[in-house]
């Protein structure tokens, strides 16, 4: 709420005016999508977490982490369908080269998919499977 709190007292000292700002509250997809896309960046900066440990710290957390990612990965498989779920581990773990290099998905036809941030993720599973919506 601090953010809307500086949006506000902004407005107020502009316009000479006693504001009120508030979230617009989503609804249906929107709200979906925004969910999505906070779990894949949560899951995001604990992937990051593990691999500072281990390359700063030189320590291996993989066996300790597994239980939890392997439930994760069961949770979204049983979420978005194994298509989807295909998309999302690429997007989590192979996206990017040792060399931090971003790597493209070829569909059936050749083209290349690029998926930068979890919002490409999600348009793309809305191609695959639109009950997502």
């Amino acid at each position: 709420m601090e953010e809307y709190k500086n949006i506000q007292d902004a407005t107020n000292s502009v316009l000479n005016v006693q504001s009120f700002v508030k979230r617009k509250s989503q609804k249906g997809p929107e709200k979906k999508r925004e969910s999505f896309v906070r779990v894949v960046n949560m899951i995001e900066e604990a992937i990051v977490r593990s691999q500072i440990m281990y390359t700063d710290l030189d320590m291996d957390m993989a066996k300790y982490d597994e239980r939890f990612y392997s439930a994760i990965d069961y949770l979204l498989l049983t979420s978005y369908g194994p298509e989807c779920y295909d998309l999302i581990s690429f997007y989590l773990w192979e996206r990017m080269d040792e060399n931090g290099e971003s790597l493209s998905l070829v569909d059936s036809q050749g083209n290349e998919i690029n998926m930068q941030s979890p919002y490409d993720l999600w348009d793309m599973m809305i191609k695959i499977n639109p009950k997502l919506k």
